[in-house]
């Protein structure tokens, strides 16, 4: 994740719902909260 990045952001860029993104990484605890740098995966 970059600066300025949301959840909802990112599941729409790759054609995918928050709780789908969420739902494929568990480190995610919070949607909420999300770090700079933090790695997600998105297929």
């Amino acid at each position: 994740m970059r600066a300025g990045d949301t959840l909802t952001a990112i599941a729409g860029r790759y054609g995918m719902t928050v709780p789908a993104l969420v739902a494929l990484n568990p480190v995610v605890t919070d949607p909420d909260v999300t770090q700079i740098d933090q790695q997600l995966r998105v297929r």
